[in-house]
């Protein structure tokens, strides 16, 4: 039994440890977990067994660029290359809860962010763009409109990292992350009502 409302996947070591030390588990019930970039087997292993004990819904935050989407990808996933692991062995369906690109365009547009935390997506993110964006890749139908967020990076031509939002304030991160959390909630809960 868990008091925890869903299991947080955090792609970056330093974001884990900063929602760690503001206690965001006791604001908003979840369980806190990252594999410090891609995950290694003990790590996916460790979700997928959460997932199938709590039956939590299993949300991911990242870089609003392609190699974070990657590091969410494999644990939906599983790794390309096939080892041990067995490509989708431990994997779970996740959700790219943030930063995603329709976060960033709305902070964009407030003017909250200076113009050096843009940086512009190379022909390898464009690439890596292009392969999630496959309609054979089922990534995109784990909640929100993963696709759209895709192809919005794309359009937009840059990318930007998680630390950026320190610009705004020191506590931004965990209240963005909040308010984030809570509207997944709430949309899953208005899904449900009709």
């Amino acid at each position: 039994m868990s008091d925890a409302s869903c299991i947080l996947v955090i792609e970056k070591e330093g974001i884990y440890n900063r929602l760690s030390e503001d206690r965001f588990f006791e604001t908003f019930p979840c369980i806190l977990i990252t594999g410090k970039g891609v995950p290694d087997l003990a790590t996916r292993s460790l979700v997928w067994r959460l997932y199938q004990q709590f039956r939590l819904p299993v949300l991911g935050i990242c870089d609003c660029n392609p190699y974070g989407i990657g590091v969410l990808y494999t644990y939906f996933r599983g790794s390309k290359r096939i080892g041990i692991d067995g490509e989708d062995r431990y994997s779970v369906p996740i959700c790219w809860l943030g930063l995603r690109p329709s976060q960033v365009e709305k902070l964009r547009k407030a003017s909250k962010l200076p113009p050096d935390v843009y940086q512009k997506l190379t022909e390898f993110d464009r690439k890596k763009l292009k392969s999630y964006s496959n309609p054979s890749n089922h990534f995109h139908s784990n909640g929100f409109d993963q696709l759209n967020e895709i192809r919005l990076m794309g359009k937009n031509g840059y990318k930007i990292e998680l630390e950026a939002l320190q610009w705004i304030s020191v506590n931004c991160i965990c209240d963005w992350l909040q308010a984030t959390v809570q509207e997944y909630f709430n949309q899953k809960t208005a899904k449900k009502t009709f």
